[in-house]
């Protein structure tokens, strides 16, 4: 996980859309499968500073975790519709 609590467009002052957004805090987590696969990043942008940020960590990084597992679940009943569409 990464957290930038405050001043994340000066810091990246060739991101455009950071700029654009006035973006001041953002905190990004990998989401990843019940396999540990990565399916991506999680990422929440503010235009205020993160506060508290120990107690933030713990909630998104369960978010990010149930996240996964949504996104597992649905990537398997794809796969289970596409064989059943392909057999019936």
């Amino acid at each position: 996980m990464t957290i930038y609590s405050c001043d994340v467009a000066d810091r990246f002052p060739h991101d455009l859309l950071l700029q654009e957004l006035k973006v001041c805090s953002c905190v990004g987590v990998p989401l990843f499968s019940t396999k540990n696969e990565l399916l991506g990043l999680l990422v929440l942008m503010s235009d205020r500073p993160i506060e508290m940020a120990s107690v933030f960590t713990s909630v998104f990084e369960f978010l990010a975790t149930r996240a996964g597992m949504k996104l597992t679940r649905e990537e398997l009943k794809n796969r289970l519709i596409e064989k059943k569409e392909k057999y019936f």
